[in-house]
């Protein structure tokens, strides 16, 4: 999966691969001003070399940023309503 880009239902680009951990990937987003987000992986399905995401930018946007040394799970898990 790492270097796939990753875009909602609707064709807005959220970000790029760039780790795998705890069933999530996790995403750089932003041009100018990185960031980098987890989506687990049960929201996200490939269609033509793409991951499809099932939430929407917001929800990714407003998810807490993840530091891919410091990793803690849970709280994604909370974010999205896994936990």
């Amino acid at each position: 999966m790492q270097g796939q880009d990753v875009v909602t239902s609707d064709d807005q680009k959220l970000g790029t691969v760039i780790a795998e951990r705890d069933d999530c990937v996790v995403i750089e987003t932003g041009h100018v001003f990185k960031s980098k987000h987890a989506i687990p992986k049960s929201f996200l399905h490939e269609h033509d070399g793409v991951l499809r995401a099932t939430v929407t930018k917001d929800v990714v946007d407003d998810s807490p940023k993840v530091d891919i040394e410091n990793w803690d799970g849970e709280i994604v898990r909370l974010h999205y309503g896994i936990d």
